[in-house]
């Protein structure tokens, strides 16, 4: 669920920016889904410092604000936290050889993880989560989500309530379609410490827009 054909060079600042927001503009349905749903991006890495965002999504509408002090940031339904090198490294693949690109088609016509379809499943979670990748060449690679059932909370520098590490063998069969999230926890296809509970909750969320096996 990522935008195609994403240009050489893009950099973290202009696929938040420009090529992410013009991208739902396009591929999102207007009638895609009702209501408004604010997610907050935290990319952070040595040498670069933090950068924030906060998407404001109703139906194919997009606006975008800059900068941590944003009123948004502190309505989010959904907040998501990852590191700048790891994202960088994701955007150079997705512009080349994309092997860590999604090759399957998501259920529902769905094409963008913004799209309010995802959103709302998203949305009705209710804890944090931290995904990890144990072998990843471009590094940790960690990616933290956290919602809290719709709620408006700021997005806060807790534990994680579940972490949830796999090797590159496993994510790029997600990436492919051939496993769904749920059955990548149902059968131990990753390792999940603390509340499995939460990490089931952000699988069974996804998993409809994955191919039915």
């Amino acid at each position: 669920m990522l935008p195609q054909n994403l240009p050489a060079g893009t950099t973290v600042e202009s696929f938040f920016e420009d090529i992410l927001p013009e991208a739902h503009r396009q591929l999102v349905p207007a009638d895609a889904s009702a209501g408004e749903y604010i997610v907050s991006i935290r990319m952070e890495g040595p040498g670069t410092g933090t950068t924030r965002y906060a998407y404001t999504i109703r139906g194919r509408e997009i606006s975008i604000a800059r900068g941590a002090d944003s009123p948004a940031q502190s309505a989010a339904h959904l907040w998501i936290a990852g590191e700048h090198a790891a994202l960088t490294f994701f955007l150079e693949d997705w512009s080349g050889p994309r092997r860590f690109a999604p090759s399957f088609e998501p259920a529902q016509g769905v094409k963008l993880i913004t799209d309010p379809r995802v959103l709302k499943r998203l949305a009705q979670a209710t804890g944090k989560i931290e995904l990890g990748l144990i072998d990843f060449e471009g590094g940790a690679g960690n990616l933290v989500l956290s919602a809290a059932g719709a709620k408006k909370h700021a997005f806060k520098d807790t534990d994680s309530d579940a972490v949830i590490e796999t090797r590159v063998e496993v994510f790029e069969k997600l990436l492919a379609g051939k496993l769904g999230p749920d059955e990548a926890i149902a059968d131990s296809h990753v390792t999940v410490r603390g509340k499995k509970l939460v990490a089931m909750q952000f699988a069974f969320a996804l998993a409809p827009f994955f191919p039915a096996r």
